[in-house]
């Protein structure tokens, strides 16, 4: 009898086992799957260039903004701006245009990258900066804040490529319309992504959700999407809210998609500057410093 039990379990273990292993190839397929359409559709932009409306609500109290002044306007310096967002290849062009109340407009910056030297202009100073490196910081780029790039300035694709021993599958979901994967990367700094793909519309992600190393939410993108050239998904407007220690919503941003061309050729010259006559010019590749006349 013991005999007969014995052998009972052992049975048993085995096809446990072997159905957590069958299910724990289904998941790697599918989420192999899943990352290598990413891809893909990630790929398909080649070139774009489009104009960006943000509109800023700030949950702060007016004194603790007023502490927060410096870095606050480091890195969101106007509650309303526009922002143009060109990219082909290597090149890329990002102007800058606050608005104020009277929604009057000001260029504030412009920051081009040949491809080799980068330049970053403004006009209220008349003065810009020239250098050899890609001076272009991915805070600055859209597709961040609608939800088509993490932090670093890569598509969601190739980050979970490049950390895929760290990238599991949970449970699907729903988001508006579309069936969802959700796909969590957990990274060697002890950020935690979760992502929300909907296959529907080109495998885009239709939520995005960061929580730092202490497990706690920092941000939500919430994008929504319009069918371009060539079954081509981009965001037609988005949602980006930041949240504090404590769990509540500090700022939100609005980002309407004003215009915007895919896969159209942009001239080369699109991304070079023009400098005015009086424009001082600090040339850190050469070690000059020159004046337009």
């Amino acid at each position: 009898m013991r005999k007969y039990i014995a052998i009972w379990f052992f049975l048993s273990f085995f096809v446990l086992g072997s159905i957590s292993s069958l299910v724990m190839c289904e998941e790697t397929e599918t989420l192999n799957t899943i990352i290598k359409n990413i891809k893909f559709n990630d790929s398909l932009i080649v070139s774009l260039k489009g104009e960006f409306e943000f509109v800023i609500n700030s949950y702060l109290s007016p004194s603790v903004k007023k502490a927060l002044e410096k870095s606050y306007l480091r890195l969101k310096p106007y509650e309303k701006s526009n922002v143009l967002w060109a990219v082909q290849g290597e090149k890329i062009r990002n102007d800058f245009i606050s608005i104020d109340e009277k929604e009057d407009t000001t260029l504030k910056y412009q920051r081009v990258f040949d491809g080799e030297v980068s330049t970053e202009f403004s006009p209220k100073d008349k003065r810009a900066y020239i250098n050899d490196k890609k001076a272009i910081e991915s805070y600055t780029d859209p597709l961040f804040y609608v939800g088509l790039k993490h932090h670093d300035g890569h598509y969601w694709g190739e980050v979970l490529e490049k950390n895929r021993d760290r990238v599991s599958l949970e449970k699907s979901d729903i988001i508006g319309d579309y069936s969802c994967y959700i796909i969590k990367i957990e990274l060697e700094d002890g950020y935690v992504f979760k992502v929300w793909i909907a296959p529907e519309i080109g495998y885009r992600p239709v939520k995005v959700e960061s929580y730092n190393s202490q497990k706690k939410l920092v941000y939500i993108k919430e994008p929504k999407y319009k069918k371009y050239t060539d079954n081509i998904w981009f965001p037609a407007e988005g949602v980006y809210s930041l949240y504090a220690d404590n769990g509540k919503k500090w700022e939100e941003e609005k980002i309407t998609v004003v215009e915007c061309s895919i896969n159209e050729k942009i001239p080369d010259d699109f991304f070079s500057i023009k400098f005015p006559s009086g424009t001082l010019i600090f040339d850190t590749i050469h070690q000059t410093n020159t004046v337009i006349p």
